[in-house]
């Protein structure tokens, strides 16, 4: 008896140390050189072939073509969600993507919301993408399939948004 307890108490032992020697293996991008302008500060990643440049957001009418997208970080959205922005981002040729925002993205371009008209946590996103032209908008959500999920593999995804916007729009 005292046996049997000893290697079923190995056995789980051992599943849980290999189940707890896993790591989620984030995916790669592949895709086109990408130069992103980010309001705030860089996400930490270094990527061959993504470039981050931060920029200020009232720099970027001048130097809109420069860039693939524009990355609006949490750190900046009490500025950056103020109305008089509304026509920077629906003007900009490139998407812009509002990382770590838990909140309709409404607050953002359209007049008249703050971010105090709505509670925290309304959103499971990551990140939500914004580009509007002649005929509407486009919007993406970027939310964690797996609460194991890496948030650079939410970033590889976006950069292959930006890379598949690039290809279909350039």
């Amino acid at each position: 008896m005292k046996r049997h307890w000893m290697f079923s108490f190995f056995i789980v032992c051992l599943a849980y140390l290999l189940a707890g020697c896993s790591t989620y293996e984030a995916e790669a991008y592949e895709g086109a050189a990408l130069k992103i302008a980010v309001a705030g500060t860089a996400p930490p990643y270094e990527l061959s072939e993504v470039e981050f440049e931060e920029v200020h957001i009232d720099e970027l009418v001048e130097a809109a073509g420069q860039y693939d997208a524009l990355f609006i970080m949490e750190e900046t959205f009490d500025q950056t969600s103020q109305d008089n922005y509304i026509s920077l981002y629906e003007s900009l040729p490139y998407p812009t993507f509002f990382i770590g925002l838990d909140k309709p993205i409404e607050v953002f371009v359209s007049e008249g919301f703050s971010l105090s008209d709505f509670t925290e946590d309304m959103s499971t996103a990551f990140a939500q993408g914004y580009y509007k032209h002649d005929s509407g908008t486009l919007e993406w959500t970027f939310v964690p399939s797996t609460p194991e999920e890496e948030l650079r593999s939410l970033y590889v995804g976006i950069f292959k948004v930006i890379d598949d916007f690039n290809r279909d729009h350039f």
